[in-house]
């Protein structure tokens, strides 16, 4: 299956990547902006940060894309 299934009003996982990519940039640009508190904490340890949120999404996709793969008989998990 190539298609995301998303049901209900649930963000589909691009949703969701393009979400934390766009709160990433943000963050990134207080940090180099120097603003108060992101000053607080050097550069490193933000991007640090970025990187460790974006492993665990991928880590997560993944778990989730295992979950619903379909059976042998075609019919999806839990049918």
């Amino acid at each position: 299956m190539y298609l995301e299934v998303v049901p209900g009003r649930e963000l589909s996982w691009a949703q969701y990547y393009l979400g934390l990519g766009g709160v990433s940039v943000a963050l990134m640009a207080a940090v180099w902006l120097e603003a108060f508190p992101f000053s607080l904490l050097p550069a490193l340890v933000w991007g640090s940060f970025v990187a460790s949120v974006f492993l665990l999404s991928g880590i997560a996709h993944v778990f989730t894309l295992r979950s619903s793969r379909l059976g042998a008989s075609g019919e999806p998990p839990g049918v």
